[in-house]
């Protein structure tokens, strides 16, 4: 898991992109979240599957987190598992990757803005005050945590 984080960190100050469609945002040029992960995943090495929704590699920040990885509670959060958020407190709607210490990588997904490590905010049943930035809500209680898999001999494996 620690490749994924060192993948991660390489990209640090590059540009991020806000999201432009599935073809759009996962490569060097520009990355939004799921554009980001999905590039460190495969750089990494990862299997990522097809959705079984598109038929396509997964890529969205839904996907990823319905379709992928092996769903790890907080207390046992390694780095290089994948960090979820929901800005609308349904689904999932931006995705990072921890990097230990209550911290992750991410694209923030905002145009001009670039790949960063921001502090994880558990708020500990505070209110969020939106004040229309979208990255403010990416950095507060994060909604889950999954941890990639491998696939050794065809089969699916996860690593503790």
């Amino acid at each position: 898991m620690d490749s994924l984080v060192e993948i991660a960190s390489g990209w640090l100050g590059f540009p991020a992109v806000s999201y432009n469609g599935p073809d759009a945002g996962d490569s060097p040029t520009g990355f939004d979240c799921s554009g980001f992960v999905k590039y460190c995943l495969q750089q990494a090495a990862y299997f990522l599957p097809l959705s079984p929704t598109t038929g396509k590699l997964i890529r969205h920040t839904e996907e990823l987190f319905d379709f992928y990885g092996i769903l790890i509670h907080d207390e046992f959060k390694k780095p290089g598992d994948l960090v979820f958020f929901s800005k609308d407190f349904i689904k999932p709607t931006h995705v990072g990757i921890y990097v230990g210490s209550n911290q992750m990588i991410h694209s923030p997904g905002i145009d001009g803005e670039v790949i960063e490590v921001i502090t994880i905010d558990y708020l500990s049943g505070r209110k969020i005050k939106l004040d229309g930035k979208p990255k403010q809500i990416y950095s507060n209680n994060p909604i889950g945590f999954k941890r990639p898999v491998k696939i050794i001999n065809g089969k699916r494996y996860q690593r503790f």
